[in-house]
């Protein structure tokens, strides 16, 4: 049931953000979550949050106390122990108490059956999609049945979140929603934020890179990242750079890396990825992005408020980020254009330095007033029914 503004205001509301989230560092994610939940206290809402078990909060707060600092309830995160849960929650408080339950990372399916054993709670449905959910609706070549089964699938993702406020959080999965739901469906779109107060100051060099020869690029999802893309653009540019891939799973870049080039010893090095992830940018020759798929571009945002260039590829998802100045845009797939986009990084940062030192202070203005944390915080309270016209 829909609540007014008015109503709300003059009611005992909550908000239980439930994450499927578990990983080790905090990131923009609990930084977003967290900044509105002091938003929502101010207004006098109480927040919970419901976390898997294998949540590993003493990495997500300096001092490695956030389950102390937030009222969390852990429980498996598979849907019958999840519904009974929450309806615990929701019930545990008065008749007259109103609950919003957002929800991130669950399957469409576990939406579809927490809001079907909860409908006759009373409490609003909020659901941030964080992918695509195109159904491969946009790839060539696809055989009748893998349509047919695709069809299927958009059908009962629109049933499943029928009874759901959806946020895309980009402009690609905010269409991918309209187009299974249909654009007046209570479907918003809400352009992930980041922090940029985990950004800011000076740093240590955590991976003592070299600004005039290191490029960034995150490797654990290493084909949907354009890895191989990345490798065979160092190599045929035949500049004095080297390619350093940040991932979770060392072992397998590696790998991956003898499959596509045998002597890639000589061109990149496989890290670990870095909680500070300014350690990193602040002492890279540019950061690069010349991904296959996004939902949004996190990495691209906060690389351009740092101290580095950033190269992406202009692909739907990443691309609703061209607004951000200064960001050198490349064709998908194309190893040509990164070698070119590469090669002006490169002579830029050895001849015109000056020229990225004025293009870094209108990225971070820019970037703080159109993605910061208020803004994302006032598009949600809006979503919510929350926000005071």
């Amino acid at each position: 049931m829909s609540k007014s503004y008015y109503e709300l205001k003059h009611r005992k509301t909550r908000v239980v953000f439930v994450a499927n989230y578990a990983a080790f560092y905090s990131g923009n994610f609990i930084a977003s979550l967290t900044e509105l939940e002091k938003q929502l206290i101010r207004r006098g809402i109480t927040v919970l949050y419901v976390f898997p078990k294998n949540a590993p909060f003493c990495n997500w707060e300096e001092g490695g106390k956030f389950d102390e600092h937030h009222a969390i309830y852990t429980v498996d995160f598979e849907p019958h122990a999840l519904t009974v849960e929450l309806k615990n929650i929701v019930r545990s408080e008065t008749e007259d108490s109103y609950t919003i339950i957002h929800m991130h990372f669950l399957a469409w399916k576990d939406i579809g059956i927490i809001t079907r054993k909860l409908k006759n709670e009373n409490c609003m449905f909020v659901a941030q999609e964080h992918m695509r959910v195109d159904f491969g609706r946009g790839h060539s070549g696809l055989t009748l049945m893998r349509k047919c089964k695709a069809y299927i699938k958009q059908v009962l993702y629109k049933y499943a979140t029928a009874k759901c406020r959806m946020i895309g959080v980009s402009d690609a999965v905010y269409e991918d929603l309209c187009q299974i739901r249909g654009k007046k469906s209570q479907t918003y779109m809400v352009r992930n934020a980041i922090s940029t107060s985990r950004l800011d100051g000076s740093r240590c060099n955590s991976l003592n890179l070299n600004p005039l020869r290191d490029v960034v690029i995150f490797g654990t999802h290493f084909e949907r990242k354009g890895v191989d893309i990345a490798l065979n653009a160092v190599i045929e540019s035949e500049l004095p750079v080297r390619l350093v891939v940040l991932t979770h799973h060392e072992q397998d870049a590696e790998k991956r890396l003898d499959a596509l080039y045998p002597s890639w010893h000589k061109y990149a090095v496989v890290e670990h990825v870095v909680e500070d992830i300014a350690t990193v940018y602040d002492y890279a020759l540019c950061f690069i992005s010349p991904s296959r798929s996004e939902a949004f571009g996190y990495a691209v945002v906060e690389a351009a408020y740092c101290d580095t260039q950033v190269i992406a590829s202009d692909i739907p998802g990443q691309n609703s980020i061209r607004c951000v100045p200064g960001i050198q845009w490349v064709k998908a797939d194309s190893v040509d254009s990164l070698v070119d986009a590469l090669t002006y990084c490169y002579e830029i940062k050895s001849n015109q330095s000056e020229i990225i030192k004025v293009q870094k202070e209108t990225q971070r203005a820019y970037i703080r007033e159109h993605f910061g944390l208020n803004v994302w915080c006032d598009e949600i309270m809006k979503v919510y029914g929350l926000y005071e016209v």
